[in-house]
C-alpha cells in the first residue's frame, strides 16, 4: 500500500515551467498511466511499457535530466491555448469553481498534474480534440482508454471521487463545449495500488543496484 501521509499540493507551480519539469523527474504520472492497465506475461504482471519507464525514470533521478521526453504537438498546443476558455465555460455551466494546481506529489516516484481541482471530491481534465474526434465524442460519449487511465490515476493519487473530462472546440459555434463525468472505479484503484507498489520496490532496487556498482 502506498503511503499517502506526505502528499504535497504545489498550487503555485506553473505547468510547463522549468520547476514543473524538475519536480516531475523520475515520477510515474497520469500521462503514462495507461501502461499500468496493460498486463505483462512476467510474474509481476508489469508490461513492457512499464519496464521501459522504470529505466527512464531511474535514469532521470540519477542524471537529474529528462531523457527523450515528449515536448508536445499540435494537439497539446491547441489544448494548452484553449484550456482557460474551456474551464470558464465549464464553470458557467456547472456553477463550479475550478482551482488550479501545478502538480501533486504523492511520493518520490509518483505524481500528477491536474487541469484543476473541483470542491473536495472532483477533478477536471481538459481536452481539445480535432473536429472529427470532437463530434464523435459529442455523439458517442466515449473516451480514449489513455485518457480514461489518466483520469483514474488522478483519482487514485488524490483520493477524490470523480473527474469531469472537459472537451472544447471553438469550430462548433453553438456547441463549443461539453463534459463527461467519470466516477472513481475501485477495481482500477486496486490495480494502481498493486502495480505502483511493485513499481516502487523495483525503482528502489534499480537505484540501489546502480549505486552499488560505484
Amino acid at each position: 500500500m502506498i503511503d499517502r501521509s506526505n502528499i504535497k499540493y504545489h498550487f503555485d507551480l506553473e505547468q510547463g515551467s522549468e520547476e514543473w519539469r524538475e519536480i516531475r523527474l523520475g515520477k510515474f504520472t497520469g500521462s503514462n498511466a495507461n501502461v499500468l492497465l496493460t498486463n505483462g506475461r512476467d510474474a509481476d504482471g508489469l508490461g513492457a511499457g512499464v519496464k521501459n519507464l522504470l529505466y527512464k525514470n531511474a535514469s532521470e533521478l540519477i542524471t537529474g535530466g529528462e531523457g527523450d521526453s515528449f515536448i508536445g504537438n499540435v494537439h497539446t498546443e491547441r489544448g494548452n491555448a484553449s484550456e482557460p476558455l474551456a474551464i470558464e465555460l465549464y464553470e458557467e455551466a456547472t456553477w463550479s469553481t475550478v482551482k488550479k494546481c501545478g502538480f501533486i506529489e504523492l511520493t518520490h516516484y509518483i505524481g500528477y498534474s491536474p487541469d484543476g481541482l473541483i470542491g473536495d471530491d472532483g477533478l477536471a481534465e481538459c481536452k481539445a480534440p480535432d473536429n472529427a474526434e470532437y463530434l464523435r465524442l459529442l455523439i458517442e460519449k466515449t473516451v480514449d482508454p489513455k485518457y480514461f487511465a489518466q483520469m483514474m490515476f488522478g483519482l487514485w493519487v488524490t483520493g477524490r471521487q470523480w473527474c469531469d473530462n472537459i472537451y472544447f472546440n471553438s469550430n462548433f459555434g453553438d456547441k463549443p463545449y461539453f463534459h463527461i463525468r467519470f466516477e472513481r472505479d475501485e477495481k482500477v484503484m486496486q490495480i494502481f495500488d498493486e502495480k505502483m507498489g511493485i513499481i516502487t520496490r523495483k525503482m528502489d532496487e534499480l537505484l540501489n543496484k546502480y549505486h552499488d556498482k560505484k
